[in-house]
């Protein structure tokens, strides 16, 4: 399963710096959809302000809970079906199980509900699980039997990846701004 390399499945382990521009990729898009939801649930139950919104009241719960679920499902669904989420597939690593596909919904729900205790300190819980784990395993990765691996995407899919995520992120925060302005 795994020699001096760091291989498993004839893959090789993702390092860490690859996962922490994923993480930074997929939270940039998850901002843009906060801003939108924020700027609507804002409008909806109060909390908009001249210079946008506030983090208090109906509005900032409505806000925080629809895209803390929101956040969940997009991570618990992209890694467990296509063993990637857009982050990852542009930063060039996937989840995979022991045996080279993608890990399945089952594993995907244990390794994102340990997000909980891995993202605590901004990480830093998984950072030095990972860090200390012979195979870069996370908390969520020992319990799910996952690993993250290199699996570089081909130039035109990664410029359509890239083309994606620029439209998706800029999307969210012109159509928050939009809906602030209306």
């Amino acid at each position: 399963m795994t020699g001096p390399d760091r291989i498993v499945a004839g893959y090789r382990i993702a390092a860490l710096g690859d996962r922490l521009i994923a993480l930074i990729l997929d939270t940039l898009l998850l901002l843009a959809l906060f801003a939108v939801v924020g700027v609507w649930a804002g409008g909806r139950w109060g909390g908009i302000t001249p210079t946008g919104i506030e983090l208090s009241g109906t509005g900032a719960w409505v806000t925080i809970a629809s895209v803390a679920i929101l956040g969940f499902i997009y991570y618990w669904l992209c890694e467990g079906l296509l063993g990637v989420t857009l982050g990852k597939a542009l930063a060039g690593v996937k989840i995979i199980n022991a045996n080279g596909v993608p890990c399945g919904l089952g594993p995907s729900l244990i390794r994102n509900i340990l997000r909980i205790i891995d993202g605590q300190f901004g990480y830093l819980v998984g950072y030095f699980i990972a860090i200390f784990s012979k195979l870069r395993q996370r908390l969520g990765d020992h319990l799910a039997g996952t690993f993250v691996v290199e699996k570089e995407p081909g130039v035109l899919y990664r410029a359509l990846l890239v083309l994606l995520w620029v439209l998706l992120v800029a999307g969210g925060f012109a159509g928050a701004y939009f809906i602030h302005k209306g």
